[in-house]
């Protein structure tokens, strides 16, 4: 998507990945005079083959994240917005703009960005420097609605039997709660490691209708990211979100939730903002179809 207004590398780095899995946490400094709003975000691994996943990240220049590289187990900063995050087979995330829907993310003045870098053990000694691009919208850019990214649904309390299929499920919020507001989903990012079979999520509405928001009914480890709506999903107030999904664990031994691939995740990753009366309507898939050349501002280039 072109260079971008802001460029930010991890310096060179070893995966120190033997026996588990090294997850390790880089506090890169951006350099931005002014606060600025993010309109689209690429991740360009410095090694494909050996990145599990990066989890884009900004902290406030105040902020508590420090880089953390010793102990392998920095999944995630002590403090800092989420972004984006990119997986095997991810795309750049470009927000919508465009037909009077403007969305993006704030980032203040002199903030961090922190990236948290996931290596598989079978990777000891191999070399990374991922790269993250920035594009934001021009300085002053007005109108401009806020979008949250979180892992909203998640199960870290199941144990997998060896040579079983089990079923999992999680909800957000915990039972009782509902949604408290009406909010609309822009995308959707669900993640597991090798067990999994296939997953749904989706939400169930006040009047017991449901509103799908995904079905995968084959999952593929090696293909994840972001899938970004069609139409924005409205999630009205008094709302629950639920994921259900099936893993098969076909070794010898007990499987738990934990960081490594070999252990298991069970999680949702949304991107979402408050509603406002015809979010359902746009075509963000049209919004977001942009050139590198559409993306280009006349803000400052900071790498």
């Amino acid at each position: 998507m072109g260079e971008g207004d802001l460029t930010v590398h991890i310096p060179n780095y070893r995966s120190k990945a033997t026996i588990n899995d090294d997850y390790v946490c880089f506090v890169l400094p951006t350099g931005l005079a002014a606060g600025r709003t993010i309109k689209a975000v690429e991740v360009l691994p410095g090694n494909v083959p050996i990145v599990h996943h990066c989890l884009v990240f900004w902290d406030a220049a105040a902020g508590t994240a420090v880089t953390d590289t010793v102990g392998g187990d920095c999944a995630s900063p002590s403090s800092g917005t989420l972004v984006y995050g990119w997986a095997p087979g991810s795309t750049p995330m470009v927000f919508p703009s465009g037909g009077g829907l403007k969305l993006g993310m704030d980032i203040p003045a002199n903030a961090k960005l922190v990236l948290t870098m996931h290596y598989p053990v079978g990777s000891f000694g191999e070399l990374d420097s991922t790269k993250v691009k920035i594009h934001f919208y021009p300085l002053g850019e007005t109108g401009v609605r806020q979008v949250q990214a979180d892992h909203l649904l998640e199960n870290w309390s199941f144990s997998l039997p060896p040579n079983q299929v089990t079923n999992l499920t999680a909800r957000y919020p915990p039972s009782p709660a509902v949604i408290p507001a009406n909010y609309s989903l822009l995308s959707i990012f669900p993640h597991m490691h090798v067990l999994g079979q296939s997953m749904k999520v989706y939400a169930i509405k006040p009047a017991l209708d449901t509103l799908k928001l995904m079905n995968l009914p084959v999952w593929n480890f090696d293909w994840q990211g972001f899938y970004v709506f069609k139409n924005m999903q409205k999630l009205p107030i008094g709302s629950y979100l639920k994921q259900d999904g099936v893993m098969n664990n076909t070794t010898a031994a007990t499987v738990g939730p934990g960081l490594n691939t070999t252990q298991e995740m069970f999680l949702t990753y949304l991107h979402y903002l408050p509603y406002q009366a015809g979010d359902e309507l746009y075509d963000i898939e049209a919004l977001s179809n942009i050139t590198a050349g559409d993306l280009m501002s006349k803000g400052e280039a900071v790498d």
